[in-house]
């Protein structure tokens, strides 16, 4: 895992729904935060993922998701 907590990362623009990311899908759910920056408030290392303070803490979101600022 590339980030650690406090990191400040944005949602790559190029992603694509319904596209598999590392271990994790990048759902259309998903797609209203392409673009952003945010920060990183949980690291999942056992389950290859990370949560961001923009979508209530509720996605997974992983390094190919991301781009470190």
């Amino acid at each position: 895992m590339k980030h650690k907590v406090g990191d400040t990362v944005t949602i790559r623009k190029d992603l694509k729904d319904g596209t598999i990311y590392g271990r994790w899908l990048m759902g259309w759910w998903m797609v209203e935060f392409i673009g952003y920056t945010t920060e990183i408030t949980e690291v999942n290392k056992e389950e290859q993922f990370y949560r961001l303070n923009i979508d209530e803490e509720v996605y997974r979101w992983t390094d190919e998701m991301l781009e470190s600022v």
